[in-house]
């Protein structure tokens, strides 16, 4: 054989060879597939593990949500007026005659909604939807249309549900029966964003960035460069001519990991800032002077089960029927039997919520306790998929899918039925 034939032929080996060990090593690192999940997800700018700070210190916040002078922030972008599906709170038309909340006749049963991201994506994603029914069908409410009306949302924690109860009372307007689905923010949120600030457990969440100068522009704009990188790094993978190639996805793999990785550090410069090392009491709040995580965490409970106590208070003076629902997280031990599919895309090691919900959900279910006792119809829904193994958890978080709304939306009709005034 001649020289170069052999060349040739050590060649299309070695590159078979690397081929063979790429494709080994890509489906150990994405086994949903480069260019059927993760390239894809990337050049849409999708989280994509970009790390535990990206949902609250992405500058993207910045342009979605706007500071409320009540209620912490709200989002710029209103849904399209639908008094028949869901009403919001940024909606202008809820406050302008003709509003169910305020010109509702008797045949109206206006029905609050209120928490963070899980209670907004009951309201929108199918629980009201199913929810509607159930409640219409209870004798009380019998001849009623329930109109939704969503107080909470993203991100939202106590006492932002409180100040939104308020902010509708006082307001003149009416409502009949406030849902508060929540617990899970209250104890989770402080621990990866403000506490890193040195923000108190009471403001909202990520406050220091919403309020604080503009400093940390460089920092942003570094990490906003990065994101586009990342984009492009993937897009120039999925059109490019050997994108088949294991070998050119583990490449863009290891390019991918090394710019996440650099948005991490940037994460970590942006969570830690502190404008000149000064303590600004507007951006950071009441100090917690030798404090510990257990003492922090105790009073984050505090704070939820007080809340929900004024909560109370507030709907029985005004005739409104309130329902508390601590709800359900796939890291409380036993509380639901995970399917393949969820052990894949909701438990991760990345995060600290398998560590945060184990130690703090005891906590809020003996506050959950003491407000039964003072007279909130408080329920425990962290076991209402404890039957259920179908995939009902869709992230790592806490979010769930339709089915999952359902779920929750024919358990809380039925601790309605079951709390009667």
């Amino acid at each position: 054989m001649r020289a170069p034939t052999k060349l040739l032929a050590a060649f299309v080996v070695l590159v078979a060879a690397s081929e063979i060990g790429a494709c080994v090593v890509v489906d150990k690192l994405r086994p949903s597939g480069v260019l059927e999940s993760a390239a894809p997800d990337a050049a849409s700018g999708g989280a994509g593990g970009d790390g535990l700070l990206d949902g609250a210190y992405r500058p993207e916040h910045l342009h979605a949500e706007g500071i409320h002078p009540y209620l912490g922030f709200l989002q710029r972008q209103a849904p399209k007026w639908d008094p028949d599906g869901v009403m919001t709170l940024n909606q202008v038309e809820l406050y302008r005659p003709g509003s169910p909340m305020i010109d509702g006749g008797p045949d109206d049963l206006v029905v609050g909604i209120t928490g963070g991201s899980v209670s907004q994506q009951f309201a929108q994603r199918g629980g009201a939807e199913a929810l509607r029914p159930l409640l219409a069908a209870l004798p009380r409410f019998e001849g009623r249309t329930p109109r939704f009306v969503l107080l909470g949302g993203g991100g939202v924690k106590q006492p932002q549900q409180l100040m939104g109860l308020q902010w509708i009372l006082v307001q003149g307007m009416r409502m009949d029966v406030l849902i508060n689905i929540d617990g899970f923010n209250e104890v989770a949120l402080h621990e990866v964003e403000n506490e890193r600030a040195e923000v108190a457990p009471i403001y909202p969440r990520s406050w220091r960035m919403r309020v604080s100068r503009l400093d940390m522009a460089d920092v942003v704009g570094e990490r906003a460069y990065l994101k586009g990188r990342r984009r492009q790094l993937a897009q120039d993978l999925l059109s490019s001519p050997v994108r088949v190639s294991h070998l050119r996805q583990l490449v863009w793999i290891a390019q991918d990991r090394s710019t996440r990785y650099s948005i991490r550090s940037l994460d970590e410069v942006l969570a830690t800032f502190e404008s000149e090392g000064v303590h600004d009491f507007l951006s950071q709040g009441p100090r917690q002077l030798n404090s510990t995580a257990e003492s922090r965490r105790s009073l984050m409970v505090n704070l939820w089960r007080e809340s929900s106590l004024q909560i109370e208070r507030a709907c029985r003076a005004s005739g409104v029927e309130y329902y508390h629902f601590l709800q359900p997280n796939q890291y409380v031990e036993g509380s639901k039997p995970l399917s393949e599919e969820e052990q894949r895309v909701a438990i991760t090691e990345d995060l600290s919520y398998g560590t945060f919900v184990p130690a703090a959900y005891p906590l809020l279910q003996e506050a959950g306790d003491a407000l039964t006792s003072e007279g909130v119809r408080f329920h425990d829904l962290t076991r209402v998929f404890a039957d259920r193994h179908e995939s009902i958890y869709v992230d790592d978080c806490c979010h769930v899918n339709r089915l999952g709304n359902q779920v929750l939306a024919e358990a809380i009709a039925t601790a309605i039925t079951s709390w009667r005034r």
